[in-house]
């Protein structure tokens, strides 16, 4: 069964305390996406500094919406964050990116946006634990699924069997069927979950258990 990972977006220290609350009872994993207002319009918390106050016993996986990551990575591995996903159009140096990160203890996440081109990672292939596409344009909650990426996905699938591969970006139950029918393991998911007035019942929907 696919896992369901609640995707939190927040523009404030007391909205991501918040939304962690919130989650805190159901999952044992957060996807918190950053923004920073240059390599996508939105501009959210920094992320680093909250992750090392809030008081929680989550595991935090990072999306990095951000330009040149490897200028804010010393201040993320700080953190207890256990994976950081990055955008490959975004980093200047990807190999030092994935020893830095990998030399830390952590994982290294690669993100396709819908019209990215997946061959320019091949080099990197066997170093990097997930690779997340992107089924909507990256920055903001709400955004609607692209579904010309479910082919990308499946090439990407049949190519590199062996490779965990996550999708994010406008999920819902009637979607979530046909990423992993395409090759995803996981989801991020972030609207479907807190703009519903039941967060329970919204992931027992995503997870097909209603």
């Amino acid at each position: 069964m696919i896992k369901v990972i609640p995707a939190i977006l927040a523009n404030t220290s007391e909205e991501f305390e918040n939304m962690v609350k919130k989650i805190e009872p159901y999952t044992d994993l957060v996807h918190l996406d950053i923004g920073d207002g240059g390599f996508v319009s939105n501009k959210t918390i920094d992320g680093y500094k909250e992750l090392e106050k809030v008081q929680t016993e989550l595991n935090f996986e990072i999306h990095l919406m951000v330009d040149n990551p490897g200028n804010l990575i010393d201040n993320w591995l700080s953190t207890k964050a256990i994976r950081y996903l990055v955008h490959l159009e975004a980093v200047d140096d990807f190999d030092f990116l994935i020893n830095k990160i990998n030399t830390a203890g952590r994982e290294v996440g690669c993100i396709f946006n819908p019209k990215s081109n997946y061959s320019a990672v091949e080099p990197y292939i066997d170093r990097i634990s997930l690779f997340q596409f992107m089924t909507v344009e990256p920055g903001f909650y709400g955004s609607p699924f692209l579904p010309e990426v479910l082919d990308k996905i499946r090439d990407f699938h049949i190519r590199y069997p062996s490779k965990k591969i996550q999708v994010d970006g406008g999920i819902k139950p009637e979607i979530i069927k046909l990423v992993e029918t395409a090759g995803a393991i996981s989801a991020a998911v972030g609207s479907y979950i807190f703009k519903n007035d039941n967060i329970e019942k919204a992931l027992k929907e995503l997870m097909g258990n209603v």
